[in-house]
Parts: C-alpha cells; sequence; structure tokens
C-alpha cells in the first residue's frame, strides 16, 4: 500500500498513527500463511473462481481465471503454461461442473487485492436470494488476526485506526482451510467453514 502524504499534518499524522507498523505486521504475518504463500505463482490480476458441480450440486470445483482476458484454467500448470506460450488448456470436468452460466459461481478470491497490504485476502461470496437473484458479498481478510472486514472502508479503517470495528468477525475455518483443496472437493465443507 502505497502512501502519497502532501501536507506537513498528513506526515504527522501518518507517523502517529502507528499505521506503518500494523501495515508491516501484517505483511510480515502475510509471509506466514499458508494460502497466499502456497499461490505465489498466481500473477497479480487472476483470481481463484469456486463453483458448485456435480450430479446434485454437491462438489465444489476451482478455477484460476484472468477476468479480462476471459481465460479460465483449472490447475497451476495450466497457467503457468498459458503464461509460458499463450496456450488454453481445456477446463475438463467431465461434465461435472457448468462454466458456462454464473448462476454455479459460489465465490472468487482475490490474492493479491489493489489497495491492501500484500498478504490480504479478498473474497466475493454469491448468494442466491429468495426472488432468485444473485447477491455478491464481499469479505476482506486481515492475515494477522484473521479478522474479516465486510467492507473495503471498514479494512482501510482498521489499517489507520487499528480500531477493530462492530461487524468484523473472525470465522471458524481460516481462508486457508476453505480454500485449499485441489480441483474438486465435497461442497458440504464449503458451506459449514462460511459459518
Amino acid at each position: 500500500m502505497t502512501h502519497s502524504l502532501r501536507k506537513q499534518a498528513e506526515v504527522l499524522q501518518f507517523l502517529f498513527s502507528r499505521e506503518d507498523e500494523r501495515i508491516l505486521k501484517s505483511e510480515k504475518c502475510a509471509a506466514k500463511m499458508t494460502l497466499p504463500r502456497a499461490h505465489q505463482w498466481l500473477p497479480s490480476g487472476w483470481l481463484m473462481e469456486v463453483r458448485a458441480g456435480g450430479k446434485n450440486m454437491d462438489m465444489m470445483f476451482k478455477f484460476y481465471v484472468h477476468p479480462h482476458r476471459r481465460v479460465r484454467l483449472q490447475s497451476k500448470d495450466d497457467v503457468l503454461r498459458y503464461l509460458k506460450n499463450s496456450k488454453i488448456s481445456k477446463c475438463d470436468t467431465n461434465g461435472q461442473c457448468d462454466l458456462s452460466s454464473y448462476d454455479n459461481i459460489l465465490a472468487q478470491v482475490d490474492l493479491s487485492p489493489t489497495g491492501l497490504p500484500s498478504g490480504w485476502v479478498t473474497e466475493l461470496v454469491f448468494r442466491k436470494t429468495k426472488d432468485g437473484s444473485i447477491r455478491r458479498d464481499p469479505y476482506y481478510t486481515d492475515p494477522t488476526c484473521r479478522y474479516i472486514f465486510r467492507t473495503l472502508k471498514a479494512a482501510i479503517s482498521y489499517l489507520e485506526s487499528g480500531k477493530v470495528p462492530k461487524r468484523a468477525f473472525i470465522r471458524r475455518a481460516s481462508i486457508h482451510d476453505i480454500y485449499s483443496f485441489d480441483k474438486c472437493v465435497e461442497l458440504v465443507f464449503f458451506i459449514l467453514a462460511l459459518f
């Protein structure tokens, strides 16, 4: 996170806010976190996408997506091959996961979100509402204390002040526990881990 301080008052506020200490502590802790460390190979701008699938929609499948290039790949090897020579391998789920629709997306995870220190993780969790529309709930996870913030504004406010907002919480399962599966896993674990 880079700052451009223009006024003397801004410099003094930054120096006495201890924001820099929180950012450094966050980055140091992030180096130990297994999810960002396990995905250091994933370039900035790529997302991890989790979709529901299977005969009874009881499985979840992981993909690596570059939204701007409209590329969706299924493994680390596929992503590295694409980065090296721009060859896109087919996502083969044996018909278990529909990739043509947005209805079965469970989450999109950004392991290097802009505007936050390294190690922070941004999740966009998709939920169907009663009327059938899809709601997108953002979550911002601090690697230091595992607090989860509902808005970017709350996360930045926490970094600047050190005060935990009322709506911040700590999930039972860590973000690593939720997303550290290979290509496919039972969906029940994901649902239980969210609560």
